[in-house]
């Protein structure tokens, strides 16, 4: 849900390869961290 990618600023020079890249995204690395969180706060509850 909410991915990043969607709204992503740099989203047009983003390659797999490339300097901006999923791998070293930070937009994508926030994302799952907060998603993880919620979805462990959920299981906690």
């Amino acid at each position: 849900e909410n991915a990043p990618c969607l709204v992503c600023p740099v989203e047009g020079k983003c390659s797999t390869d490339g300097e901006i890249s999923p791998k070293t995204c930070v937009y994508i690395e926030d994302w799952v961290l907060t998603e993880l969180k919620t979805k462990k706060s959920h299981e906690t509850n």
